[in-house]
This record gives structure tokens, C-alpha cells and sequence, in this order.
């Protein structure tokens, strides 16, 4: 890509699986591990290979899709997928101090349910029909959120107003102009990180 287009300025690592439904006892464990491998380990692979030019040019933004499940909640019978993307988030926050000094930031982005071939693999499971019963049925009606509310958060992290917030996490649903406001909170109370609170 860097060869026929050019230097990378804007990295999204949306590449993402959901592969098993169930409790960690009968969880196929190729199918759990391969949400770790895509969905961690992938979106480890390609920032590694892109971020090297970032930090030589000294400036770039890379957005890593981290959803609520696991971050926000245990997400029972969905071990693998939260525990890809609490590891993603935390690759985020390591990331984002690692690479701040060179310009470059880092942004965790939190995307409603979307109706894609994931969401509607955990709506036609047989996992995800005893485990997660009710999911989807807005998206089921056609009341799913556009992908195109992502697209608009993302524009807005890279324009440059949020990077003081580097490292921190972002549900598309919620208003960046009131998260912008507290900013100076948000950074003295360490809040929109991964962390045990005492």
C-alpha cells in the first residue's frame, strides 16, 4: 500500500471476528483463539508495521475498533471477543504513550451494534440464540445504526481537536463536543481508560 499510494497518515484497525458463543467449557478453542489472533494480534501486526513511518514522520493517527463487550462489561458467554478487545484496548493506551512523544496518537472508537455479517452471525448462531437471546432486534427491524456515525466520529479524532485525549476511549453515540468540554477532567481523573478503580 505504501509503495503504490504512498506514507500512511490514517490507520483504522476495523478488521474484526466474533467466532464462538458459549461458556469457556465448551468453547472451541480454535474458534476462541482465532478472535484473539484477528482481532488483537492482527490489529498488533499491522499498527507495528505502520506506526514505524508514522514516528519517523513524526505525525499520524491510529484508530483501533474497541466495542463495549469486554471493556464495558464481563460479556458472559463471549469470552473471546472481549477479551481480544480489552486487549486491544489496552494495546491502545500503551500505544498512545509510547508513540506520543513522535506526534503521533491513538484513539479507541466504541461503534454502536451495525448490522454486519458479524452481528448477524451472533443473531443466527445457535450460540448466540441460547446465550444472547434478544440480540439484534433492532437490527433485525432495520434499526440498526449506520456505519456511517463511525465514519463521522473517526473524521473528527483525525481532524486534531481531541489529541490531547490520546489513548482514551470513545463511544460513537456520545457527544465529542461535551467530552472536548471536560477534557481537562478527563485527564486529571485518568477517565475513557481501562483500569481498576479503587
Amino acid at each position: 500500500v505504501q509503495t503504490t499510494f504512498g506514507p500512511i497518515d490514517v490507520l483504522v484497525n476495523n478488521a474484526g471476528t466474533f467466532s464462538v458463543i458459549g461458556p469457556v467449557w465448551e468453547a472451541d478453542p480454535d474458534r476462541w483463539f482465532r478472535d484473539i489472533r484477528v482481532n488483537l494480534f492482527g490489529s498488533f501486526l499491522v499498527s507495528r508495521s505502520v506506526v514505524k513511518g508514522m514516528v519517523k514522520r513524526e505525525t499520524g493517527y491510529v484508530i483501533n475498533m474497541v466495542s463495549s463487550g469486554g471493556v464495558g462489561d464481563p460479556h458472559a458467554y463471549s469470552t473471546s471477543y472481549a477479551s481480544s478487545k480489552t486487549g486491544l484496548m489496552r494495546l491502545t493506551e500503551g500505544l498512545a504513550q509510547e508513540a506520543r512523544e513522535f506526534g503521533v496518537k491513538v484513539f479507541a472508537v466504541a461503534p454502536p451494534a451495525i448490522l454486519t455479517e458479524m452481528t448477524r452471525f451472533i443473531m443466527n448462531d445457535p450460540g448466540g440464540k441460547r446465550w444472547r437471546p434478544g440480540f439484534g432486534k433492532d437490527l433485525a427491524a432495520g434499526k440498526g445504526f449506520p456505519a456511517s456515525g463511525v465514519a463521522d466520529l473517526i473524521l473528527e479524532l483525525v481532524s486534531g481537536k481531541a489529541d490531547e485525549l490520546t489513548g482514551r476511549y470513545f463511544k460513537v453515540k456520545d457527544s465529542l463536543e461535551k467530552i472536548l468540554e471536560n477534557t481537562d477532567e478527563i485527564l486529571a481523573r485518568d477517565q475513557l481508560t481501562l483500569r481498576i478503580r479503587t
